[in-house]
């Protein structure tokens, strides 16, 4: 995956965490991919790309699933300037 390899490591492993933790959150909810595909208005397989911390999956893809799964606060808080 020629993106992957631009983006320094520490980057690639913060997205892999935030793939687990979404998907760790999914199935703690028992949540099935499809579910949750249709309530972020997302297909199975960027549900799919997004858990597995898939650099090209779009932010909102990101926002849309946290929304789902009721942390967007943590998105909100992610960069904040103060």
């Amino acid at each position: 995956m020629k993106t992957m390899a631009n983006l320094p490591i520490p980057a690639i492993k913060a997205l892999h965490k935030i793939g687990q933790d979404v998907r760790d959150a999914r199935r703690r909810r028992c949540i099935p991919i499809e579910l949750m595909a249709e309530r972020a208005r997302l297909s199975r397989t960027t549900i799919g790309k997004i858990e597995k911390g898939d650099p090209t999956t779009s932010m909102g893809g990101y926002a849309s699933v946290l929304f789902v799964l009721g942390m967007m606060d943590r998105l909100s808080n992610l960069v904040d300037a103060y």
